[in-house]
């Protein structure tokens, strides 16, 4: 009778050591995947605080339309959320585009305001040209974006 109560008393300790390792184990794995969801949380707050910023700001879309038969209107249009300071806007300079001057200024544009060149086009070879806008914002000081027109 006494053998079975060392044996049980063994089998006891056993199982208690082997419960502890197990909750050892357990908490170092964890340890590590709380530090890894921490650096996953961080990730994601700072990403969602940057797409905030990025909905905020002035951001600019140019779109040709047509006017008279050689001649159409380059649309720029401030589609963000945020006023654009010192607007710049280059035109590429390519042989089939008649106009006076290639670069414009204008001192503000409002949001979801837009402003309008005129464009004289003349028969060529090209079938699109940029368009470089560069301005300011209150959430960077030199912002820029250059999209590429289709002349079809």
């Amino acid at each position: 009778m006494e053998n079975i109560n060392i044996i049980l008393s063994i089998l006891s300790f056993l199982i208690l050591a082997a419960t502890l390792c197990l909750a050892i184990f357990t908490f170092i794995n964890n340890k590590d995947a709380l530090k890894l969801q921490k650096e996953v949380n961080k990730y994601n707050i700072e990403n969602e605080q940057n797409k905030r910023i990025e909905e905020r700001k002035a951001k600019f879309e140019c779109i040709l339309e047509s006017y008279t038969r050689d001649a159409k209107k380059l649309r720029i249009t401030n589609v963000g959320h945020s006023e654009a300071r010192n607007v710049k806007v280059e035109i590429e300079e390519i042989p089939e585009i008649n106009i006076s001057n290639f670069s414009y200024e204008y001192p503000l544009i409002n949001s979801n305001n837009s402003e309008t060149i005129t464009i004289n086009f003349i028969m060529g070879n090209s079938k699109c040209f940029s368009v470089k806008t560069t301005w300011e914002d209150d959430f960077k000081k030199l912002n820029e974006t250059t999209q590429t027109i289709q002349l079809d």
